[in-house]
């Protein structure tokens, strides 16, 4: 009995540390998209991939507004990790940022649409 006890707690030692690195942290084309949120996230995401891919953003504002776009959702993690989970007031913010960062990325995109155009 008390072997089985060493063993059981001396396997469950070795495998909590890797635990996490069988989760998945990430929406894949395979994955539905659920509510609305989610769904405006992963539309912002594939306008970055877009704009980049079709020359309307260059190398270092792709990084940038990845790295930005990536913050918010860290913030909308932290939020739905927090006590109760995600709130009204939190969703809100999250969606009022989602909104001024989309406006900022058209706003670069459109800015170097019309250079690419005028050279």
């Amino acid at each position: 009995m008390l072997k089985k006890l060493i063993l059981t707690a001396l396997v469950v030692s070795v495998v909590m540390p890797v635990a996490p690195s069988f989760s998945q942290s990430e929406i894949t084309n395979n994955q539905p998209v659920k509510g609305s949120m989610n769904k405006d996230a992963e539309r912002i995401q594939q306008k970055i991939k877009d704009d980049f891919k079709n020359g309307l953003i260059d190398a270092d504002q792709n990084a940038s507004f990845q790295r930005d776009f990536d913050g918010i959702m860290t913030r909308e993690d932290d939020l739905k990790s927090r006590g109760n989970g995600m709130n009204a007031a939190g969703k809100k913010d999250i969606l009022k940022q989602l909104t001024a960062f989309e406006a900022r990325l058209d706003k670069q995109a459109g800015l170097n649409k019309t250079t690419k155009k005028s050279k």
